[in-house]
C-alpha cells in the first residue's frame, strides 16, 4: 500500500503529533507499505521522505491559516510536477490543513483519504459548519481523542466514518525493570498555556516538601521559571526536554504523574504513565473513560480547585503502596495501546477504506 503522510513537523522537534506522524510512518514501513512523508522541519526517515521549504522556520508563522498556506502551497506543485499515484493521503493537523486534501487526493489520484485529529476542536455553529464541510470530503477520519470522535461522530458520521484511535506506546515502557522511587510527582509536557503549568506552581507552593520534577520546553518554560524563582518555589525541577530513551526511566522513578492541561486529546505521556505504575491525577481535559475510572484507578478533577487537587497529591504520596494492586492493573490495561495495535489498527482502517474505493 502506497501511503503519502503530510505533516509539517517531525522529531528531532519535540511534540505529540510530531512523534505520532514520526512512529506510525516507521511501524507502517516494517509492515510492508511504501510510505512518503512531506514535512518541513525534522529530520528525513528515509529516500522517500520529501523536505518542503528546508531553509524556512514554518513554526514561526502563526495563525495556522497563514503556515499550512505557505507549507501546502509548495507540497501541491511538488505533487503535481512529480505526477506520482498513491494509494491512501493522509494529512494531519486541523481545519486548516485539511482544507487541502480533496486536491492532493486528486493529483495523486488516490483511492482513500483520511485525516487524524490530535487536539481539541474549535466550538461554535460557524466552526461546525467548517468541519462538516471539509472533513465530509474524507474517506475516514480518525481522532485522538475521545470527545473529538463524540463530536465529529454527530457531526458528519453520514458523511464519513469517524474513529478514536490514540497514539501508542513505545514498547520500551512495558519494560518490567525495577527503580526506587525517588520522585514524587512529574509532569511531562511542552510548556504551553494549555498545559497549566502556572497550577502546578500553585499546588507546588503548598506543599514545600514534595518533589515537582517537570519535563519539556516551550515558549513559555522561562515565564514559568521566572515565577518560580520570585515566589521562591525551591521544590520545583525543571528538566528541559529528554531523549524519548530516558523517559520510561523517569517514569519509573515517580510515584504520580500530574496532568492539569485544560484541553488534550488522548495524551501519550498518560498512557506511558499507566505503563510505568504512576498514580495519575488529571483533569477531564478530555474523556478517559474507555481506560480510567475516578476513584477506581486514577484521580480525575473536572475543576481547578487547588485544595483537593493538594490533598489528593499528599494522601496518594502518604499512601502509596497501598495502590500496588490499582497499579498493575494499570500496566496491563496500557498494553491494549501499545504502537503495535495502533499501527496495525490505522493501516486496517486504511487498507479497508483502499480496497473499497477501487470497486
Amino acid at each position: 500500500m502506497r501511503i503519502l503522510r503530510i505533516y509539517p513537523f517531525i522529531p528531532p522537534l519535540t511534540g505529540g503529533m510530531e512523534n505520532h506522524v514520526y512512529k506510525l510512518t516507521a511501524e507502517q514501513r516494517a509492515a510492508g507499505c511504501n510510505v512518503s512523508l512531506f514535512f518541513n522541519g525534522g529530520e528525513r526517515q528515509n529516500e522517500d521522505d520529501v523536505k518542503i521549504l528546508p531553509y524556512l522556520n514554518l513554526r514561526k508563522i502563526k495563525p495556522a491559516l497563514l503556515r499550512d498556506l505557505v507549507f501546502y502551497m509548495p507540497v501541491f506543485f511538488v505533487l503535481l510536477k512529480a505526477q506520482k499515484k498513491y494509494d491512501v493521503v493522509h494529512i494531519h493537523g486541523d481545519w486548516s490543513a485539511f482544507l487541502w486534501g480533496k486536491a492532493i487526493k486528486k493529483i495523486t489520484k488516490a483511492n482513500a483519504l483520511t485525516g487524524s485529529i490530535h487536539g481539541a476542536l474549535k466550538r461554535g455553529k460557524f466552526w461546525s459548519f467548517v468541519y462538516k464541510k471539509i472533513l465530509s470530503q474524507y474517506t475516514f477520519i480518525y481522532c485522538t481523542g475521545k470527545n473529538e470522535y463524540n463530536q465529529l461522530h454527530k457531526l458528519i458520521k453520514s458523511s464519513a466514518p469517524i474513529y478514536w484511535q490514540p497514539s501508542g506506546i513505545e514498547s520500551y515502557f512495558f519494560d518490567e525493570s525495577e527503580y526506587g522511587k525517588s520522585i514524587d510527582v512529574v509532569h511531562i509536557g511542552s510548556f504551553l498555556p494549555v498545559k497549566n503549568h502556572k497550577f502546578i506552581l500553585e499546588i507546588a507552593a503548598k506543599l514545600p516538601g514534595v518533589t515537582f520534577s517537570l519535563i519539556g520546553d516551550g515558549p513559555i518554560k522561562a515565564e514559568i521559571e521566572e515565577i518560580c524563582k520570585c515566589r521562591k518555589i525551591k521544590n520545583v525541577d525543571f528538566h528541559g526536554n529528554r531523549k524519548k530513551e530516558e523517559i520510561p526511566s523517569i517514569l519509573q522513578r515517580s510515584k504520580i504523574f500530574l496532568l492539569c492541561s485544560f484541553s488534550e486529546g488522548t495524551p501519550t505521556a498518560l498512557l506511558e504513565a499507566m505503563a510505568s505504575g504512576n498514580i495519575l491525577i488529571t483533569s477531564s481535559s478530555n474523556d478517559f473513560s474507555d481506560f480510567l475510572k475516578h476513584n477506581e484507578n486514577a484521580f480525575i478533577f473536572d475543576e481547578f480547585d487547588i485544595e483537593q487537587w493538594v490533598e489528593t497529591i499528599r494522601s496518594s504520596l502518604k499512601n502509596f503502596t497501598s495502590y500496588e494492586r490499582v497499579l498493575i492493573n494499570n500496566k496491563k490495561i496500557s498494553k491494549k495501546f501499545s504502537w503495535e495495535i495502533a499501527a496495525r489498527k490505522i493501516t486496517q482502517l486504511m487498507s479497508k477504506y483502499n480496497e473499497r474505493e477501487k470497486i
